[in-house]
């Protein structure tokens, strides 16, 4: 990942390709699908984790862990729509897509996203565990959208959006993998360091 990032904010676009520099090889498109389904269900369980901790032991929401989570399952999300041919773009926005009150204290409102995150996640992984090579069917281009769109949602409830999550997660991925991807950098890792501009960035939100 040698380019460097532009001053002004990633499209969604460009984040899916530097992104997808940084993805494991692998002998065809469904394996990235299903590498894909994985990422997409095990990164919504992190979320989904911080706001148990949260809410039964109560520990304060981890802000950092949040945002770092939403930015991995957007990376996941652009391994999915790569490989189905799609191209990621900014959700339009639907009245309907916020549930009534939402925000982080909400937590029937905010389990509401992580039911649809957590759903699609699971129904694209499902789909492809379960396929052969003609797993690209209509409705998972659906379910991409619609994550792309919660992921969006999340983010705003955060006070930023998907274009600054993504571009947080570019430089995560920035440092641990300077010369791209690296079985060794994808297992040995330096959090404090990976994680620096996320703990600022953090900060700096109402």
């Amino acid at each position: 990942m040698n380019t460097k990032l532009e001053t002004q904010p990633l499209s969604l676009a460009q984040y899916q390709k530097l992104a997808l520099s940084t993805r494991a090889p692998t002998n065809s498109l469904l394996e990235d699908a299903i590498h894909a389904g994985y990422g997409m269900i095990t990164e919504t369980a992190e979320i989904m984790d911080n706001y148990k901790k949260h809410i039964y032991y109560k520990k304060p929401l981890d802000m950092v862990n949040l945002v770092e989570e939403l930015g991995d399952l957007l990376w996941y999300v652009a391994l999915g729509a790569y490989s189905l041919g799609l191209t990621l773009q900014v959700p339009e926005e639907k009245k309907n897509d916020f549930p009534k009150g939402l925000s982080l204290s909400n937590h029937a409102a905010i389990g509401q996203i992580l039911c649809k995150l957590i759903g699609s996640s699971t129904e694209f992984y499902t789909v492809c565990i379960l396929s052969d090579e003609d797993y690209k069917e209509d409705y998972l281009d659906y379910e991409i959208s619609r994550l792309v769109r919660n992921i969006d949602i999340m983010a705003k409830v955060c006070n930023t959006d998907i274009i600054k999550i993504a571009t947080m997660n570019i430089e995560k991925l920035r440092k641990r993998y300077p010369e791209g991807f690296s079985e060794n950098n994808a297992l040995v890792r330096n959090t404090t360091n990976e994680l620096s501009h996320i703990v600022e960035e953090t900060q700096t939100l109402p």
